[in-house]
């Protein structure tokens, strides 16, 4: 799940109904919007968390990991979401975005600035 929980009442129910859906061994991914990106500046494109009307609520990735820890599964990693091959390409992205869709999204800012940040954990 990227970027969804955020969006949705009772963001944690949703998880716990996803759970039992997961065989062992499976593994789940979750990224949500940081709760730093709630200090971030808006910059006009809609870099801070409360610039989009649809986020409901910042997940901080321990309140994650302790559902999922809870529910059975062991983590494999969290952090912050930094891709640096997004990081170096970002003014292609740039010229991009603006070529494609007419406006620069926010989103190719996220690795940069740390916007994001993801859980992955295997179901034991």
């Amino acid at each position: 799940m990227s970027h969804v929980i955020e969006h949705l009442k009772g963001g944690e129910d949703i998880i716990l109904r996803l759970i039992p859906k997961i065989k062992k061994g499976g593994i789940i991914y979750i990224e949500t919007p940081s709760p730093r990106s709630a200090r971030l500046p808006n910059l006009g494109i809609g870099l801070n968390f409360y610039s989009d009307p649809t986020h409901i609520k910042i997940y901080p990735l321990e309140s994650v990991r302790d559902l999922l820890t809870k529910n059975g599964f062991k983590i494999i990693k969290m952090d912050t979401r930094r891709s640096w091959k997004r990081i170096i390409f970002l003014p292609i992205y740039l010229i991009g975005s603006l070529i494609f869709y007419k406006h620069i999204a926010p989103s190719i800012f996220y690795d940069l600035v740390g916007f994001a940040n993801y859980i992955i954990a295997l179901k034991n």
